[in-house]
């Protein structure tokens, strides 16, 4: 198969027959191929291309990116294996009666052989992940701020 390359634009789309370069409009059978066509053979399936970047945007895109990544997750990997009852009271911005309300649920992740009852805090993050609904109701305004954007 042969292909041309574009001199105006580089484009290295164009094929033998072609009347003009579909990226720039360069009409190819009014030009002296010679003067404005390189060509080149290429063997079926191997692809080539020409990408001009940036470096400078390529970086600062990449370390946004990893920003945004460690601003969600600083808050997690923050907290304690485990959460104090007087912790979870903290973390969520609610009072005595509504942690002791959570603690009680059935289907709250507690753990309450150490004496007094403890919260794993990553079972309190998945609980949380699936009953949103709840949490957003009867949490206050501290755990929405801290939260950053999610929890995984």
């Amino acid at each position: 198969m042969k292909k041309h390359i574009c001199s105006r634009c580089k484009n290295s789309e164009i094929f033998e027959g072609d009347s003009f370069c579909k990226i720039c409009g360069l009409n190819l059978k009014d030009e002296d191929p010679d003067e404005n066509l390189k060509s080149f053979s290429m063997d079926p399936g191997i692809s080539m291309f020409k990408v001009d970047m940036d470096f400078s945007k390529l970086q600062e895109a990449i370390n946004t990116a990893v920003d945004q990544a460690l601003e969600r997750h600083i808050f997690k990997l923050s907290l304690p294996p485990l959460l104090t009852k007087n912790q979870l009271m903290d973390m969520l911005d609610i009072k005595n009666t509504k942690a002791s309300e959570l603690l009680n649920r059935e289907d709250f992740p507690v753990i309450r052989e150490f004496g007094n009852p403890r919260v794993p805090t990553q079972s309190l993050l998945a609980w949380i992940d699936e009953h949103t609904e709840w949490v957003r109701q009867n949490a206050g305004e501290a755990w929405v701020r801290n939260r950053k954007g999610g929890v995984a």
